[in-house]
């Protein structure tokens, strides 16, 4: 247990010391429109401890400033500090709707993830219609420990993801044995979202894709790459924007909370 807890805090001190020298780069003078970014578009490496590169766009003055704070990462409280941060992403009332389609772009099914619950942990319900104009019909719910996820950040193995089926009758019971963390992972970028990114590390992917008409970046980072999703860097931070597969993808459509306004968001990939 306690290697356990040390892990978890070396994890977020990491984490947080990245994500705290990133928040300089907005007073930093950056491009406002990416012009040039393709696929394997050469990447800058930054000089600290952690090993990460940038994307080629971000100046190298910004580069600099960033790689110079990267050693002095604050020692206390930063678990707190990084689940506070968390906490703030993830609300209760918060929802995100994914479009599956197949490859000639035919809908097939919209899949739902609502956050109803954020203490002592994440419960998210999972949703799903075959037609756009039904009712979504909540099947399966996960209950998702924020810390022990941070504590598995090398590895999808080292953590557990609460999951369970909504019975007709006997209502919530529980299913599997949580290993099945991609159910959680292939939609949210837990790491990417407190690693925005300038601060990617060195085998990290990114990928150019237009969203409401703009050309905007997302990423793919080394310890999320099983998933094969593609998740945002900047407006939809660490969510999963697009996925392709052998013979249907999924993409990002409605973001919001409830009883405020929904955002729609068009993708093309």
């Amino acid at each position: 247990m306690t290697a356990t807890k040390r892990a978890t805090r070396l994890a977020f001190s990491s984490i947080v010391a990245a994500s705290s020298a990133s928040y300089i780069m907005s007073s930093r003078s950056r491009p406002n429109r990416i012009t040039s970014l393709e696929r394997g578009s050469p990447s800058k490496k930054l000089s600290g401890s952690f090993g990460t590169v940038v994307p080629a766009f971000i100046p190298r003055t910004s580069v600099a400033a960033l790689s110079s704070r990267l050693s002095s990462a604050p020692s206390d409280n930063s678990c707190e500090i990084a689940l506070s941060r968390l906490q703030d992403l993830f609300r209760n009332g918060d929802y995100y709707i994914w479009l599956y389609c197949d490859m000639d772009g035919n809908p097939t099914s919209w899949e739902r993830y609502s956050i109803t619950q954020t203490q002592p942990y994440l419960i998210i319900e999972m949703s799903t219609k075959f037609f756009q104009e039904e009712d979504f019909t909540t099947h399966h719910r996960m209950k998702v420990d924020l810390q022990e996820h941070f504590a598995a950040y090398n590895s999808r193995e080292a953590w557990k993801v609460g999951f369970e089926y909504n019975h007709p009758v006997d209502g919530w019971i529980i299913f599997g044995t949580g290993e099945n963390v991609q159910c959680f992972e292939e939609k949210f970028d837990i790491f990417t979202m407190l690693l925005p990114p300038m601060t990617l590390d060195e085998t990290a992917a990114v990928h150019s894709a237009m969203i409401d008409s703009k050309n905007t970046v997302l990423c793919r980072s080394e310890r999320h790459a099983y998933t094969e999703s593609w998740y945002g860097t900047k407006e939809h931070l660490g969510i999963a924007v697009y996925k392709g597969f052998k013979d249907h993808c999924f993409k990002l459509i409605e973001r919001g909370r409830l009883d405020q306004n929904s955002k729609y968001v068009n993708v093309r990939f």
